[in-house]
């Protein structure tokens, strides 16, 4: 697939309705017969936004309430995350690596209590960055 602007051959002219990773993720949901574009061919990769990483179970500078169990323990809080081009993502906590989702971007961690950057990256360097606050009680 191309953009008529870096077509450099004759091509067949469609439309396709397409939304940003994390409208994407929900309206799927919903709408089993979204289709995702195809790639783009090399000639039209600088000019490519359907593969972006992005966080959707937080928002920019949230605050998020950590629950302390019967136990005395604090619970672990599910992060999730969605990339235009499936990929494998990297997950890092204040630049601390912590594990890799493959295609269910969940992540589901202990974050002690104070200030957090949440940083997920797919391998083609794509990346989303969240910081946070978290209080226990």
């Amino acid at each position: 697939m191309v953009y008529r602007e870096c077509a450099n051959s004759d091509f067949h002219d469609t439309t396709w309705f397409q939304l940003d990773s994390i409208a994407a993720y929900f309206f799927r949901k919903k709408n089993v017969g979204y289709l995702r574009m195809p790639p783009l061919s090399e000639s039209c990769a600088s000019n490519d936004k359907s593969d972006q990483v992005a966080i959707i179970c937080t928002a920019p500078n949230s605050e998020i309430m950590v629950l302390i169990g019967l136990d005395g323990d604090a619970k672990r809080v599910q992060l999730q995350a969605v990339s235009g081009n499936e990929s494998e993502l990297f997950w890092h906590l204040d630049e601390m690596f912590l594990c890799t989702t493959k295609s269910r971007h969940d992540a589901t961690i202990h974050i002690p209590k104070g200030n957090h950057v949440l940083i997920v990256l797919d391998q083609n360097g794509n990346v989303s960055k969240c910081s946070f606050k978290v209080y226990q009680g």
